[in-house]
């Protein structure tokens, strides 16, 4: 994608959210943020504009209005117990497809993936989940080609993640994508991180 154009990051809040899931790819994105030349935006979205409480109590608080849902080039779409309730909820089912018709690239963690499958996203897709999850996820779409064993996920269009646990790796990925390897390694450097995973597979 490049930055020759300003690049507007969405992380999706929902009651419930896995709280990893939804800072791990803040901090890094946002320590990129603020190197990078045009203005990057990373913001916290709620469907609604209003708060909400994840999965361990925090109260996480939306820093953009929902209409800026409209205008993204990624969405991250995190996990948590509430994931589990949207897949039910057909209204956010509905809203969902809306926004990924407009939206270039679309990030999953962990159980997060299970909105996106209700949602009809991910027939056919190239995806990872953790082991456990499995199961689950193939209930709801079969059709997914699914790799247990990655934690990371790259299908063009379509970037998903075992777990929350892996979400600071996985916004690293986002940074190299979106950036260049140089800028990964930057934002690593920023963050003292040093990566313990294998590089993502590709679908």
């Amino acid at each position: 994608m490049g930055t020759h154009s300003p690049v507007r990051v969405g992380i999706v809040l929902f009651d419930g959210a896995d709280e990893l899931s939804v800072v791990g790819p803040h901090a890094v994105l946002s320590s990129w943020a603020r190197s990078t030349s045009p203005r990057t935006d990373v913001l916290l979205l709620s469907r609604d504009g209003e708060p909400v409480r994840s999965d361990a109590g925090l109260d996480l608080v939306p820093t953009a209005p929902a209409g800026e849902l409209e205008h993204l080039h990624v969405l991250i779409h995190p996990g948590g117990s509430g994931a589990r309730r949207l897949t039910r909820d057909p209204q956010y089912l509905g809203w969902l497809r809306r926004v990924r018709a407009r939206t270039p690239v679309l990030v999953a963690l962990g159980t997060g993936s299970l909105p996106l499958a209700a949602a009809g996203l991910l027939v056919g897709r190239a995806v990872t989940v953790h082991p456990d999850l499995a199961g689950e996820l193939l209930s709801v779409e079969p059709t997914v080609l699914l790799d247990t064993a990655a934690s990371t996920v790259d299908d063009g269009d379509l970037v998903t993640s075992a777990a929350g646990g892996h979400a600071v790796d996985l916004a690293l990925h986002l940074v190299e994508r979106l950036d260049s390897a140089q800028a990964c390694v930057r934002v690593r450097r920023q963050l003292h991180f040093e990566p313990t995973e294998e590089p993502p597979r590709h679908g």
